[in-house]
């Protein structure tokens, strides 16, 4: 009895063995001959994919403290407040974050976007999420002189599953100021401005 259960478990122990060799030699072999490919081509085009460029270095340009005026525009009605706003340079320039903090409508309202530029794109890119959401937009737009132009779709309480278009403009008007125009879309596709945030450096 002792035998056969010495037995057995030597034939577990090879199994085991066995399958541990396979495994190592099934990695050596995916070491050896991967199927990422590896030229030099590919790594050029990698390391290009992820270069810091002129464009990137342009939004350095916003990096510093503001302050915000914000207008609202609610049909005839316009709404102002004053905030402000914290721009830095993150994971090692290739975007910048926007931190802004506000009132809206009465309420403390915060909100963070990340802006970029996509060299795979060719485009200048966004991430928006505040405080007035669980969700986030995303946009792409691209830039001519001093004005970006960026579209993107809206989810928000109104257009849950369908989303609607929006765009937002910002314009460089000088090192120390800059504006963003918001513009959302009726139903019937006509588009209106329904915000513009004034930023100016804080001296």
């Amino acid at each position: 009895m002792k035998h056969r259960v010495l037995t057995l478990t030597f034939g577990i122990a090879m199994l085991a063995l066995g399958m541990s060799l396979a495994g190592l030699g099934e990695a050596e072999t995916t070491r050896r001959n991967p199927a990422w490919p590896q030229d030099q081509d590919t790594m050029e085009a990698m390391m290009k994919a992820a270069a810091v460029t002129d464009h990137h270095k342009k939004l350095w340009e916003e990096v510093g403290d503001w302050t915000t005026e914000t207008s609202i525009l609610m049909g005839p009605k316009t709404m102002k407040s004053t905030g402000t706003a914290t721009i830095e340079k993150v994971l090692g320039g290739r975007f910048i974050r926007i931190h802004d903090k506000g009132v809206m409508m009465g309420m403390p309202v915060e909100g963070i976007v990340y802006v970029g530029y996509d060299n795979l794109k060719g485009k200048h890119i966004s991430l928006n999420m505040s405080t007035m959401a669980t969700n986030w937009s995303t946009a792409e737009g691209d830039r001519a002189g001093n004005v970006t132009n960026y579209k993107g779709t809206m989810y928000d309480a109104m257009t849950p599953k369908k989303g609607r278009p929006y765009r937002a403009v910002v314009t460089n008007k000088d090192k120390d100021h800059m504006i963003l125009d918001l513009y959302d879309t009726m139903p019937d596709g006509k588009e209106f401005k329904v915000m513009s945030v004034a930023y100016t450096r804080k001296k």
